[in-house]
């Protein structure tokens, strides 16, 4: 391979490596002497620009949680992989607690088969409109009461916010939520 030519190639992988880390598109890469391999970007929520660990949980803050169930909300305990961050927000001097999940690389599908799963429970999962690209509702029985579980699509993420709270406080939360996802 001459220097020129591998000078072409090299700016042309920086510029693909580039365009990867900025709109997050898996390119092809070849090396002499190798099979032309697929590459993704280095973490799965570089395609969207966040990431996905357990800075997840500090989208809400637990005064905003606080303002949504009418008590005191005290740090989360996250769970995290490289597609789910669960944070578990627990309410002072309760065994209630409130739970945002995020969840990646959801399709529409996948995300309707919430619906479908929850209302297959015998609870009516209803379809809510203008809350991120699609997002349903439905208070369903726990251990300690029952709870208000709205699920959202923004993009490929999927949140589920669990909180023992009206459908309205909760509601308000998803909006609040969306810009930050």
């Amino acid at each position: 391979m001459s220097a020129r030519t591998r000078a072409f190639t090299l700016g042309g992988i920086a510029l693909l490596l580039t365009a990867n880390l900025a709109i997050g598109v898996v390119f092809l890469v070849s090396r002499p002497n190798a099979a032309t391999t697929m590459v993704m970007p280095a973490h799965p929520m570089a395609m969207t620009g966040h990431t996905m660990s357990a800075s997840s949980c500090t989208l809400v803050s637990t005064t905003q949680l606080a303002a949504t169930v009418g008590r005191i909300v005290e740090t989360p305990a996250p769970r995290s992989n490289p597609r789910e961050t669960v944070c578990v927000y627990p309410i002072s001097s309760s065994a209630q607690r409130v739970r945002i999940t995020y969840s990646m690389f959801v399709s529409p599908r996948g995300f309707a088969r919430w619906a479908s799963d929850v209302t297959a429970t015998g609870h009516l999962a209803r379809h809510l409109c203008g809350i991120g690209d699609s997002a349903y509702l439905a208070t369903v029985p726990s251990r300690h009461g029952s709870v208000t579980a709205l699920t959202m699509l923004v993009g490929s993420t999927q949140v589920l916010i669990e909180a023992p709270a009206p459908a309205s406080r909760v509601t308000s939360l998803a909006h609040a939520l969306v810009p930050a996802v």
